[in-house]
């Protein structure tokens, strides 16, 4: 995966994360809180492509 791609998705990804968990700490549902681990789990799967030989 071209890197010019990785680190915009990866970005996406913890921005989006992280406004799930602020959102179901603020009193959303709970479906904020699985979409926050979803996002995580992506987040993470992006950033092994950076160490990895592109």
């Amino acid at each position: 995966m071209p890197v010019a791609l990785v680190y915009p998705l990866a970005a996406l990804a913890e921005t989006t994360g992280c406004f799930a968990i602020w959102a179901w700490w603020r009193g959303a549902e709970s479906f904020f809180a699985a979409d926050w681990s979803a996002r995580e789990d992506t987040l993470s799967w992006l950033s092994s492509f950076r160490h990895s030989s592109l």
